[in-house]
């Protein structure tokens, strides 16, 4: 873990959409994604300085250099810490105790008494589909920025893999299934589904990315 002093900062709405942000698509997120999200236009200097708010005041985490030298790590990333995820067990009314003290088995206890209530916190990415969790990411963000010109359809939700591993639903329990799904609202009475998925084919022996169909 990254000693971090905190510093002055006056926690604002967009703060909450960040950590919003980070959650729904799946737990990790590019910087650069954020930025397309949240400061379309502007410096990325703006937004480094808020991310390096929330990282002080851990809210959102990010590599550590033994992180950066064990793990391929195709461009800079963040995720949620501690407190990030606690912002959003309290904002979905589901009552946790925060860590008396900041050690491995206290975050454990609060990665599992998160998931017991149906919260699940990616406390690290999984570095070896790191490459293939942004890509899936651009994919999203590509999809929702070019409907935003066509006003007949709108996305209605998208199921991250997480999500949809946790509720399998008609398939074999041996199918080994990666997948993230989601639907596409046309008008009130059509709807049409995209997904990008990789179902029981295994990555190629020592390959660190996996092959996205759709």
């Amino acid at each position: 873990m990254n000693y971090r002093e905190s510093v002055s900062m006056r926690f604002q709405d967009r703060d909450g959409l960040i950590l919003h942000a980070i959650q729904d698509y799946g737990g990790v997120i590019a910087k650069r994604q954020i930025h397309d999200l949240f400061w379309m236009g502007k410096s990325e200097r703006v937004m480094q300085n808020r991310l390096s708010k929330l990282y002080a005041n851990k809210y959102i985490n990010r590599p550590s250099l033994k992180q950066r030298k064990l793990n391929p790590i195709p461009e800079p990333i963040i995720w949620l810490d501690w407190k990030g995820v606690l912002y959003l067990a309290n904002i979905a009314n589901l009552k946790v105790d925060p860590p008396k003290t900041i050690n491995e088995n206290q975050l454990r206890s609060l990665e599992l008494s998160l998931r017991r209530k149906g919260l699940r916190w990616l406390r690290e990415p999984r570095w070896t589909q790191l490459h293939h969790d942004l890509t899936v990411i651009d994919i999203r963000l590509k999809i929702g920025f070019d409907l935003q010109a066509l006003k007949y359809l709108e996305m209605e939700h998208w199921i991250n893999e997480t999500d949809f591993r946790s509720n399998l639903i008609g398939l074999p329990s041996h199918t080994k299934t990666e997948k993230d799904d989601c639907c596409i609202k046309n008008g009130e009475s059509s709807r049409m589904g995209i997904s990008a998925c990789m179902i029981g084919r295994e990555r190629p022996k020592g390959s660190q990315q996996r092959p996205i169909s759709s």
